[in-house]
């Protein structure tokens, strides 16, 4: 019967169990009598002194790769290099509450721009757009709910500065980088106020057209409306007695997004029910009996045509 025997060298023998006094490795070419043979290693035995140097060589491996890595993140760390007029996020929302989210977004993008991460920069300044023409087009319907809109992206750029920058800025400030300077801010403020009020009033900018049907009542309009619509308009508004030559009435005549809209300036009741339901059935009124029978949305209005409530005639 064979049986494993191993050598002085570590060779693993099969000899037979009596295969007389001595036994020809054929690894060392030991002849070695069969006294010299232990018995074979077990799997889990003790390592023999061949493997542990190869362990020991792998200990020494692993050992040098963590001090490699290391010596790489030490450098990394070396070569990071300050960069002076970063906003902070204190400075951030600052600048967002006091020159509104514009300023906000622009900070955000320069910060990231002078870190060195162009995508970043892009990504914001395509949400700021985005945002931007989200409020002039929820301004249209109703101003509240574009100051809805600006308030959540007041409270969205301080939390992207804290969130998203907190961290580099602070490294970069341990790495020796100074702060942007309050001239700094206040001239990016400033520009951005100034592209907050003329968004604000971009819609208006091209003048309108005017038909006068009273003392001070008049209808604005512009392409495509024409100015048999507007008189159309006029008529109908004589009709139910908001043109009655009694004093100043300023109504907008537009096109758009598939309908008539019609603002009318009031000085209060713009969420009197009573105003809702009268808007209502004079909106499908002028539907009816001016345009016939398309779309018109009837808007209330604070001064500079300011959508408070807005009620569409029935389809």
């Amino acid at each position: 019967m064979l049986i494993e025997r191993s050598c002085l060298c570590g060779k693993v023998l099969q000899v037979e169990e009596h295969a007389g006094t001595s036994v020809h490795c054929p690894a060392c070419g030991a002849v070695l009598p069969a006294s010299a043979f232990v018995p074979a290693l077990a799997l889990d035995g003790p390592p023999t002194s061949k493997d542990e140097d190869e362990e020991e060589e792998d200990d020494t491996d692993e050992e040098d790769e963590e001090d490699e890595d290391a010596t790489e993140v030490e450098d990394q760390e070396d070569d990071l290099k300050p960069v002076d007029g970063l906003a902070t996020p204190m400075q951030l929302t600052t600048a967002t509450m006091l020159a509104g989210p514009i300023a906000g977004a622009v900070l955000l993008t320069r910060n990231y721009w002078k870190m060195g991460n162009p995508w970043a920069a892009s990504a914001t300044v395509v949400g700021c757009v985005l945002l931007v023409l989200a409020a002039i087009w929820l301004a249209e319907d109703n101003a509240g709910q574009a100051q809805a809109l600006v308030a959540g992206v007041w409270i969205g750029v301080a939390l992207l500065a804290y969130v998203l920058q907190a961290g580099a800025l602070r490294r970069n400030s341990e790495a020796g980088g100074s702060p942007a300077t309050t001239g700094a801010l206040v001239v990016v403020g400033l520009a951005c106020v100034l592209v907050t009020i003329g968004l604000a009033f971009f819609p208006d900018l091209a003048d309108d057209a005017t038909v006068t049907f009273g003392e001070g009542e008049s209808i604005g309009y512009r392409a495509p409306v024409t100015e048999d619509e507007a008189r159309a308009l006029g008529k109908q508004l004589q009709a139910v007695g908001i043109f009655d030559d009694t004093g100043e009435t300023a109504v907008r005549l537009r096109h758009r997004r598939g309908a008539y809209e019609v603002s009318l300036v009031v000085q209060a009741g713009w969420n009197d029910p009573r105003q809702k339901r009268a808007a209502a059935l004079l909106a499908g009124r002028i539907s009816q009996q001016v345009f016939d029978g398309k779309p018109v949305r009837f808007r209330l209005c604070k001064k500079g045509f300011r959508a408070v409530t807005t009620m569409n005639s029935a389809p």
